[in-house]
């Protein structure tokens, strides 16, 4: 029996390396808007904030009964962002769940500026190649924005890079075998 792998929006193909080199400009230009620091996170909240007060995005933070099956979306096609008070105040507060939230919103809005829908979390059976998924993308682009291959220094272990970026365990781990399998470390 052929089971289907559980995908969502089919959008354009895109290679793991090309979403690296999206992250990691993205991550360039927001650290040159962003106040310099002696940590390593990307103030994620503030980021966004700046872009919206620039106009470069359309941020609303919304109630939580206003979205009570969605932490965040992306229209991006229209530059508008999504999120929930919750989301947006942990996100504030540091949580790696929640940074990482929105930075994958973020990615939606950097990689799929072309695409009509709008982007929440939503799963179908589908037989489409991975790197052709909205959220595996997204997903990919919020890893490499958050943490940055070139500290070498704070990417040692996966604890260290947990600990110095912001992330959750799980995605330190995950980003863990992706640098050795690419010799980043």
């Amino acid at each position: 029996m052929n089971k289907k792998r559980l995908l969502c929006n089919k959008v354009n193909f895109i290679l793991p390396q090309t979403i690296w080199k999206a992250a990691s400009a993205a991550r360039k230009k927001a650290r040159l808007h962003l106040p310099q620091t002696t940590d390593s996170s990307i103030d994620i909240v503030r980021l966004l904030d700046k872009l919206n007060d620039s106009g470069a995005i359309s941020m609303e933070v919304c109630e939580v009964h206003e979205m009570p099956h969605e932490y965040a979306k992306a229209r991006p096609a229209t530059g508008e962002l999504y999120i929930r008070m919750d989301t947006y105040l942990n996100a504030a507060n540091g949580i790696p769940r929640d940074r990482f939230t929105l930075a994958h919103e973020l990615g939606h809005l950097i990689l799929h500026a072309d695409v009509i829908p709008e982007f929440a979390y939503s799963q179908t059976p589908s037989n489409h190649d991975f790197r052709e998924d909205a959220e595996w993308q997204a997903n990919e682009f919020a890893a490499w924005f958050l943490v940055d291959p070139e500290e070498k220094d704070k990417i040692k272990t996966p604890r260290d890079i947990a600990v110095n970026f912001k992330v959750s365990y799980e995605v330190a781990g995950i980003l863990w075998r992706k640098f050795r399998e690419n010799r980043i470390i």
